[in-house]
């Protein structure tokens, strides 16, 4: 039964959805499994606050727009964010800004 408190989880999963993003993507941009994303998104599992702060990095938004109630405005795509929805693009670029060093952001 999915706890009524998982809305890091729930937000979890309606931000990545509106990005056009799988759990498998997200789980191999942060290193860790599709099945660990959906146990987060559930509620089966609690996420640790490093994997959500990395959960917030790979989808382009904030801690802070992860912690939100679920029914608040979604944030905002970035600038850089791909637009088209083919996959291996959506992967490939965003492998590569995550490889950039911060301070070069």
């Amino acid at each position: 039964m999915r706890p009524a408190s998982n809305t890091i989880g729930r937000r979890l999963a309606v931000i990545r959805k509106s990005r056009g993003l799988t759990q498998a993507e997200v789980g191999a941009w942060i290193g860790k499994t599709k099945t660990s994303v959906f146990a987060w998104e559930t509620g089966l599992y609690e996420i640790k606050l490093a994997d959500a702060q990395a959960c917030a990095g790979a989808l382009r938004c904030s801690l802070k727009d992860l912690l939100a109630a679920v029914d608040a405005p979604l944030p905002a795509v970035p600038a850089r964010w791909p637009r088209t929805r083919r996959r291996s693009r959506q992967r490939s670029e965003l492998s590569a800004e995550m490889k950039t060093p911060t301070s070069a952001r």
